[in-house]
């Protein structure tokens, strides 16, 4: 399919059909290869997309998981651009040949309010990477303004050899690009983790890589950095006991913050020169961050990273933890 995009701006637009698209190859569009609408759910499986003047797939995000095996280059943005909107069933993104670029909020929730019971998940595969437009972010749970909420989880679980990446979509990085992952408290804690992800450039509007409003996901093996404000930011005790272990948190200016109470268990972490604090507690509870490398054989608050507010950092690593490479 080729030398298409007039009026559609495509060469091929979905409005409400559902077809499959296999093994084809789409080409030389003066626009998208292909555009997806809303009311459209297509299968688009191992197609080659090459020398289109824009994406090659332009689509909701909870249709995302119908793509599968796309290869190409050449295009003029060579991402599958999703578009902002609610992920309301539970899905897989697959790794594609070209990174996803997300183009507003993403919410996952299920669309049922209750106590957790209902849930929807996104998982991600290893080798992903996804890509946030500046000021856009990815938010699990959505908020009600009574009793209970709107349940999402997160699982993003890559390898040591294929990491899934999260980070700016802009040609230029730099700290506070985009809003990050936002845990809003009716998340799913038992089915949220993140595990050998790279999380980076964020820390626009919620201040953050990772925010943890009133949740505890699992966060270990991720290297989190270069965010405008805090690698993790814990908000609350139902962030209580989430478990931030064998991390590196490097080139924030707060690796973990934490505020109104909020006391993660923080263990076995790299913390490298983040500029503020490696941890920094706001509240007049102690926060437990045992057994962590400061970037100094000495602990926190000589030459390496500080501890600040009350925090138990005795006793500490006196080299880089060996649970992940630096």
């Amino acid at each position: 399919v080729e030398y298409a995009g007039h009026t559609h701006n495509a060469n091929i637009s979905l409005a409400s059909a559902s077809p499959t698209v296999k093994n084809c190859v789409i080409q030389y569009s003066g626009s998208r290869g292909i555009y997806v609408d809303n009311g459209s759910s297509p299968l688009i499986q191992d197609t080659i997309f090459t020398g289109n003047a824009d994406s090659p797939v332009n689509i909701h995000p909870g249709q995302v998981h119908r793509l599968s095996g796309n290869t190409g280059a050449g295009n003029g943005k060579n991402t599958i651009e999703v578009r902002g909107g609610n992920i309301t069933a539970s899905v897989t993104w697959a790794k594609q040949d070209f990174p996803y670029a997300i183009t507003g909020d993403v919410t996952v929730y299920h669309t049922s309010r209750t106590y957790g019971e209902y849930f929807r998940k996104l998982t991600i595969e290893p080798g992903v990477e996804v890509r946030f437009n500046p000021g856009t972010g990815l938010y699990i749970g959505k908020d009600y303004s009574g009793t209970n909420g709107y349940y999402g989880a997160l699982s993003a679980q890559g390898t040591a050899a294929t990491p899934i990446i999260f980070t700016s979509n802009s040609t230029s990085a730099l700290p506070g690009d985009w809003k990050g992952i936002y845990f809003r408290n009716p998340s799913k804690d038992s089915e949220g983790l993140l595990e050998h992800c790279i999380i980076e450039y964020a820390g626009h509007t919620h201040n953050a890589n990772l925010y943890l409003n009133n949740a505890k996901p699992t966060l270990r093996y991720n290297t989190i950095r270069n965010s405008s404000h805090s690698g993790i930011y814990v908000n609350g005790t139902g962030g209580n006991g989430a478990a931030i272990n064998c991390n590196n948190l490097k080139d924030n200016h707060y690796g973990v913050y934490t505020i109104n109470d909020a006391r993660p268990l923080i263990t076995g972490n790299n913390f490298l020169l983040n500029l503020n604090a490696g941890v920094y507690n706001t509240s007049g509870v102690t926060v437990a961050a045992e057994n962590n490398w400061w970037n100094d054989p000495n602990g926190a608050n000589f030459n390496g990273d500080d501890a600040s507010g009350i925090v138990d950092f005795t006793p500490w690593l006196m080299a880089a933890s060996d649970c992940i490479t630096t």
